[in-house]
């Protein structure tokens, strides 16, 4: 049974003594520091943020996409025709993003995420799984100038994609991640189907295990779509969709990920309960089929409180396998 996280790492300190990377940044746009002082910062909080994933029981690590203002505007620096714009609210949250204009064909235009990837790569202890915003949502959340249709965007998208994920294979990734809040609550059937085979592609071509990553939608009234896809694993947020408990106590194919740990939400979970239900699914899935981690990014959280749900974890994970193997 493995742990991990999904997509950011806070920016701000947890405890007193940690780079304020948030307060850096504002130094850096001020001009009261320069570009050396700034990269410094980053590291210090790259080897930070792994240290904290390791002192928590995290067994899989993130980068903890420290050097990403958003979700997706950091893909305008391999994307071309990707171009971040104005600020727009993320989803349902109070953070925002640089809505992208896609103002021509989709192309590869560079190799700067997965060179970040692999620095931090260097420095971690322990396998290092990469994550990108899948193709859907990164699509979804542009304003788009150049596509006629989902399908020929798609098709674009995935090309590129494609040679993304290859890049991160060759940084060193062990795992690559698709972060798809947009097509977690997609309801238009059509649509989703679209992407799904196109994810699916990119699985079956993938020079590394490809996970997805399903968040801020309740997926369990068509969680049957998902059940074929030629991924490593999928990963669900139990808190928007509490229904998928029961689906997967009813069986379910492939690598599980259960994001029981609320990550928008200051309120803790019962660590006694949340560990019985995974036992449940323990007697059907079986520990190599489980992946635990929060359901969504941790920097929606103060930082002392993401750390916490953090350890919470590495604890309901511990608390299982004690009971399990006593």
């Amino acid at each position: 049974m493995e742990t991990t996280i999904i997509g950011a790492m806070p920016k701000l300190p947890s405890s007193p003594g940690e780079v304020n990377l948030r307060r850096t940044i504002q130094d850096f746009d001020a001009g009261r520091i320069g570009p050396g002082e700034l990269e410094a910062a980053y590291r210090t909080k790259e080897a930070q943020v792994l240290m904290d994933q390791v002192a928590r029981g995290i067994t899989v690590l993130g980068d903890g996409q420290v050097r990403w203002d958003d979700l997706v505007s950091p893909l305008g620096l391999d994307v071309a025709n990707y171009v971040p714009g104005g600020l727009v609210r993320f989803f349902t949250n109070n953070t925002y993003y640089r809505r992208p204009t896609i103002t021509g064909r989709l192309a590869l235009a560079g190799s700067t995420l997965a060179a970040r990837f692999a620095r931090v790569r260097a420095q971690a202890s322990r396998p290092l799984k990469a994550a990108l915003p899948g193709p859907y949502t990164a699509l979804t959340l542009a304003l788009d100038q150049q596509y006629t249709s989902m399908d020929s965007a798609l098709a674009d998208a995935c090309a590129v994609w494609a040679l993304l994920i290859e890049a991160h294979a060759e940084a060193g990734a062990h795992v690559m991640e698709l972060e798809e809040p947009a097509l977690a609550r997609e309801r238009d059937a059509g649509r989703r189907r679209a992407a799904l085979q196109a994810i699916g592609a990119l699985g079956k071509s993938s020079p590394v295990p490809l996970r997805l990553a399903l968040y801020f939608g309740d997926v369990a009234p068509w969680a049957v779509e998902l059940a074929d896809l030629p991924l490593h694993g999928i990963s669900f947020d139990l808190a928007q969709s509490p229904r998928m408990w029961d689906v997967l106590a009813e069986g379910f194919p492939g690598v599980v990920g259960l994001g029981l740990v609320d990550a928008r939400d200051l309120r803790f979970e019962d660590v006694d309960e949340t560990a019985a239900r995974v036992r449940l699914l323990l007697k059907r899935l079986g520990t190599e089929r489980l992946w635990l981690h929060p359901n969504t990014s941790l920097e929606y959280l103060p930082a002392d409180a993401a750390m916490a749900k953090l350890e919470l974890v590495g604890e309901i994970r511990r608390r299982v396998e004690r009971e399990v193997h006593p």
